[in-house]
């Protein structure tokens, strides 16, 4: 194997990775393992069983901005996962606005 020592020598994308990486042994393993493939990267970084045992660990103890902010992912999904693994309390419904609902119904005109 050889290795260049001037990354300028390199095509574009590879330059970017030596700039990224500061490892020109790195960029060598990624050209000899993905060289000629296209690689789409998630822009989700993390697994669902990561995510979900994360939100399991943190939910009430940390801001639920800052467990999506550290997931990459939104506050309403961390909610909604959330709920979807029994994190959440269910919503009542206060009895007083029941009792004020059912008092307008009566003297409604």
């Amino acid at each position: 194997m050889i290795i260049i020592e001037d990354s300028k020598n390199y095509s574009q994308i590879y330059q970017d990775m030596f700039a990224l990486l500061g490892d020109k042994d790195a960029v060598m393993k990624i050209h000899e393992h993905y060289g000629g493939m296209t690689v789409n990267f998630p822009r989700k970084l993390y697994s669902q069983s990561y995510t979900e045992k994360y939100i399991c660990e943190n939910y009430g103890v940390q801001p639920i901005n800052m467990i999506s902010s550290h997931l990459g992912i939104g506050t309403r999904r961390v909610m909604q996962i959330a709920k979807e693994l029994g994190l959440t309390k269910p919503r009542r419904k206060s009895t007083e606005s029941q009792e004020n609902k059912a008092l307008y119904k009566k003297y409604r005109i």
